[in-house]
């Protein structure tokens, strides 16, 4: 990996770590740090101030093919080649917990979306998922697939738009709005275990008690608490 001046183009750092394919990276939300996944099984983490690498994960079965940072930096998740997820604590890099695609679901690509409740991805087989990424549930799953083999994908910044290419050499633009057709109510990542809500018709409510002995009422057209 080679990093370069935006302006000069001048070669500021070459980053030397993995002896198999990168295939893409991220930064960190406040551009501190470099996640580098690799097709030899390992993530590295780089300093971008001194260009020092600061760790090496190697805890993964599979070719690494996509990493994302949830937008509040709490969360990393990153995809092995044979439709396995990880999800880690930024802080600490436990792990969490694993999301796993479907069976030939590979090589996923990932984006963060709705305030980072949600994880979006995009499989080789031309199928967009998008997953809640504190529990792994399926909210809702649609067909991008252009003429060929998806090759690569490109979400756009209001995470509505989605621009898939083909190995045919087609590409097509895609709406997500009504994948995203759900609310996510706003319990917090991580925070409790549920139990089945009720519904309130006449007030427009939902009532969920949790295992922390509480009782989460929201506004059912609002989704407010």
């Amino acid at each position: 990996v080679r990093i370069r001046d935006a302006a000069t183009g001048a070669l500021l750092a070459t980053l030397k770590e993995h002896n198999d394919r990168v295939a893409m990276f991220a930064f960190s939300p406040s551009g501190d740090e470099l996640y580098v996944p690799s097709w030899d099984k390992k993530l590295s983490i780089w300093n971008l101030t001194t260009y020092e690498k600061e760790r090496v994960i190697d805890e993964f079965e599979a070719e690494l093919s996509s990493v994302v940072v949830s937008p509040d930096g709490q969360w990393v998740a990153i995809a092995e080649s044979d439709a396995v997820i990880q999800i880690r604590e930024r802080a600490t890099w436990k792990k969490s917990h694993t999301i796993r695609t479907p069976d030939g679901a590979r090589w996923p690509a990932l984006n963060f979306t709705h305030n980072g409740n949600v994880l979006l991805t995009r499989t080789h087989e031309g199928v967009v998922r998008a997953y809640h990424a504190s529990s792994g549930q399926l909210l809702a799953v649609d067909d991008v697939r252009p003429e060929g083999k998806l090759f690569e994908s490109a979400l756009s910044p209001n995470g509505e738009e989605l621009a898939a290419a083909g190995l045919s050499g087609s590409v097509t633009l895609w709406s997500l709005k009504g994948v995203f057709d759900f609310k996510i109510l706003p319990l917090g990542m991580f925070r409790t275990s549920v139990y089945p809500s009720i519904f309130l018709e006449k007030k427009k409510l939902i009532a969920t008690p949790g295992a922390d002995g509480m009782l989460y009422v929201w506004n059912r057209d609002t989704g407010e608490l």
